[in-house]
């Protein structure tokens, strides 16, 4: 077995839930019924990308607030929860790390997750409120 399909493995026995990679090689797993979440190794296998959609972009003002946050956090120096990107194809707001596989455990990634997963929701649910978007702590804020 390789390293990441333990890794899943692992993960699976942290979460007390059924995992498995599909034929791409990706991890899929839906948080709350509301939030896709991927693991994928990198092309060097070295790496483990954790990939989850945050919301769709809305139109007008609020996008440009948005993204303006968007990259203030990602501006912000380590360590930060992650890095925003934007899919245009698909209108949406990602959150994306990657985290070196060599020491990883199933229990390190879960720990992880549930760090990432909470912010994610927090972007989510105040994007589709439209309401003021979260910053890290000392992070200055967007006029809005």
């Amino acid at each position: 077995m390789d390293r990441f399909a333990n890794l899943v493995e692992e993960l699976a026995d942290a979460l007390n839930t059924d995992l498995y990679i599909d034929g791409n090689d990706l991890c899929a797993l839906m948080i709350d019924e509301r939030i896709p979440l991927q693991l994928e190794m990198d092309e060097r296998k070295e790496r483990l990308l954790i990939t989850a959609i945050v919301a769709e972009v809305p139109p007008g003002s609020y996008r440009e607030t948005l993204f303006q946050e968007c990259l203030i956090h990602n501006d912000h120096p380590p360590p930060r929860l992650g890095i925003f990107s934007y899919l245009e194809r698909n209108n949406q707001l990602i959150l994306f790390e990657f985290l070196q596989i060599k020491e990883l455990t199933g229990e390190d990634l879960a720990t992880y997750l549930n760090a990432f997963i909470p912010k994610v929701t927090e972007w989510k649910e105040a994007i589709e409120r439209g309401a003021p978007l979260p910053s890290l702590p000392n992070e200055p804020r967007v006029n809005q």
